[in-house]
């Protein structure tokens, strides 16, 4: 070997990109128990973004962190291809985006399996953690996770630095709401354009302001810094929109129900979703003041937020259906949306 040649041509040993990756992922892992959003937000910048692979000798022009056209339709919680690494991490692949560690049960679910105090439904909640496989690491292809962002993107892009101009009940203007049926190519009842005519889009604004993407300010709809930044990158959206969900909302009550919902999604078990999720809360102690039951109609409003998130992630079929079966890619976002949260403040 001539001397001052480097042994390692992908420049591991001096730095190169796998090592930085590599060190990177490390890092994060390491200081993901202090709840550092912002510090975590800068290195799976760096991991999935800013660092970006060695190109192939036949692949001059390849960036594996490209998110797709903000013009690029996608109907409404269409089901994802493949992409989905949920066991042992892929170790130097670029198109991955930084994973979680796998590691014990986290705080929140073992706090709700001790909340449901009725034995045979607590018995059945710990068959779902145990279904779920909370312990296995959280990875995903950056690639997919621009897919399942897609419509956060688009609408984070499409309120831009200048904003949107509500009308006077807080919704979209009708030309806004036709574009979003337009470009995500959602099917809406009739040929209603108003936004509470149109619950997915609704739902859609709704969401991102509730994750902290968008906020109302002075009739206007405006971006967060945290919604400007993320929308130039795909995987640490994914992972900020892990960290929010279920979604927080005093109104509806959701984050039980949603965190309840999330257990089901990642178990595979959702055939009985509603009267799953009735069952549990009626078990930890939701009774109406007369004392009767929650109904699964009841349940399934107390997730609704969180059910309509997951539909425009592809985390579930965008179509009602009696029985809506999770993509992978939902088993996985659920997963990670379970063991990071309430990571976010």
């Amino acid at each position: 070997m001539a001397r001052g040649e480097n042994p390692h041509p992908d420049g591991e040993r001096d730095g190169g990109p796998v090592r930085q990756r590599e060190i990177l992922a490390q890092f994060e892992a390491a200081i993901a128990g202090m709840r550092t959003r912002e510090i975590q937000m800068g290195l799976r910048q760096l991991v999935a973004g800013s660092i970006r692979p060695p190109r192939t000798e036949g692949d001059p022009e390849a960036d594996y962190s490209r998110p797709p056209s903000s013009s690029e339709p996608r109907p409404f919680g269409q089901n994802m291809p493949g992409g989905v690494h949920d066991g042992a991490p892929a170790d130097g692949d670029p198109a991955l985006a930084a994973g979680r560690e796998p590691g014990p049960l986290p705080p929140t679910v073992a706090d709700l399996v001790r909340a449901v105090a009725a034995p045979c439904a607590r018995r059945q909640m710990q068959r779902l953690v145990g279904d779920a496989q909370l312990g296995r690491w959280v990875q995903i292809e950056t690639g997919v996770a621009a897919r399942m962002v897609l419509p956060y993107t688009w609408l984070l892009n499409r309120v831009g630095d200048d904003g949107i101009r509500l009308t006077e009940a807080g919704h979209l203007p009708p030309a806004e709401v036709s574009a979003a049926l337009h470009e995500l190519n959602v099917a809406a009842p009739g040929h209603g354009r108003r936004e509470n005519h149109v619950p997915p889009v609704r739902h859609l604004r709704e969401s991102a302001q509730a994750m902290g993407l968008l906020r109302r300010q002075h009739g206007q709809l405006q971006l967060t810094a945290e919604g400007a930044e993320l929308r130039s990158c795909p995987a640490a959206l994914w992972w900020h929109l892990a960290e929010r969900m279920p979604l927080r909302s005093a109104a509806s009550r959701e984050v039980q129900p949603g965190l309840i919902m999330l257990v089901c999604v990642a178990a595979r078990c959702t055939d009985a979703l509603d009267a799953t999720i009735a069952r549990m809360l009626i078990a930890i102690g939701w009774l109406h003041t007369d004392g009767s039951p929650l109904t699964r109609a009841e349940a399934s409003q107390a997730t609704a937020g969180t059910n309509a998130a997951l539909r425009w992630l592809g985390a579930l079929p965008g179509d009602p259906s009696p029985v809506p079966r999770p993509t992978p890619e939902g088993v996985t976002f659920a997963r990670a949306a379970l063991r990071a949260w309430p990571s976010a403040g």
